[in-house]
């Protein structure tokens, strides 16, 4: 007669409650912690406000500025607006100069959406807070945008910062020499609030430009700078006795004689 049989040694026993309540959590929990890594990899949370997206920017590493440059410039761009989602005027008041870098990046990395160009300057023409001339690289390269209403608003916004730059100068009298006429009477408006520091690029104008109302805007300009456009005169002289147009012949005298020729 044979006895019971022996216990297997590795046989398991029943398991207890909490460890099948264990098992079952754990799965759930790795999926929630897969999708928290999937929506921000560095376990942090993102910026929402302007304000944390400028502090992202200002002290974050490469990748976390441009991070918060493409998310400012989504918040601003016409999408934004219709969704009543754009950071607006009192949102970058609100924030003050430590927004202005933020804003001339987006203007400088030329954005395909001719509206978004022109909302970042618009935006940075209407802030309280003061703009320097650290603005003008950004702003001068706008003067060459292909949109013409960036071309005016960024004309517009180095006229209040008083830039008298060779790069902006360039800038505007190609603008003046352009096709757009608008475009045009906002480089005719700036350069007369710069002073004598156009005049060598006006003159330069006079010899060669084909259209003789930028012709005549150049030699109204010169006119108004006065006597500091002295240097000016021997060509103002050469187009008053041989420019094929008269009006600009004319006009050419006048300047002459108010410079004091």
């Amino acid at each position: 007669m044979s006895g019971p049989e022996p216990a297997t040694p590795n046989a398991p026993g029943p398991r207890q409650p909490w460890t099948l309540l264990l098992l079952a959590i754990l799965p759930i929990a790795a999926l929630v912690f897969l999708v928290i890594f999937a929506l921000d990899p560095s376990g942090s949370k993102k910026p929402d406000s302007l304000k944390d997206w400028v502090e992202h920017f200002h002290k974050g590493n490469a990748a976390q500025r441009e991070e918060a440059v493409q998310a400012v410039t989504d918040r601003i761009g016409p999408r934004a607006l219709l969704d009543g989602k754009a950071y607006r005027k009192p949102d970058f008041n609100e924030v003050g100069d430590r927004a202005v870098p933020l804003l001339l990046e987006i203007i400088g990395k030329k954005h395909k959406d001719a509206q978004v160009r022109y909302h970042a300057i618009g935006i940075l023409s209407t802030m309280d807070a003061p703009l320097t001339k650290d603005a003008v690289p950004a702003l001068t390269k706008a003067l060459d945008d292909e949109d013409s209403s960036v071309q005016r608003i960024a004309a517009s916004v180095l006229g209040t910062i008083g830039a008298d730059s060779k790069a902006s100068i360039t800038g505007l009298v190609k603008m003046l020499r352009g096709k757009d006429a608008n475009s045009r009477m906002h480089a005719f408006g700036n350069l007369r609030r710069m002073g004598p520091a156009p005049v060598p690029a006006l003159v330069e104008l006079l010899k060669d430009e084909p259209n003789k109302f930028v012709r005549t805007s150049a030699i109204m300009i010169l006119e108004d700078i006065g006597p500091a456009a002295k240097e000016a005169i021997p060509q103002l002289r050469k187009t008053a006795e041989s420019d094929p147009d008269e009006g600009v012949r004319d006009q050419a005298r006048i300047a002459v004689k108010r410079i004091g020729g």
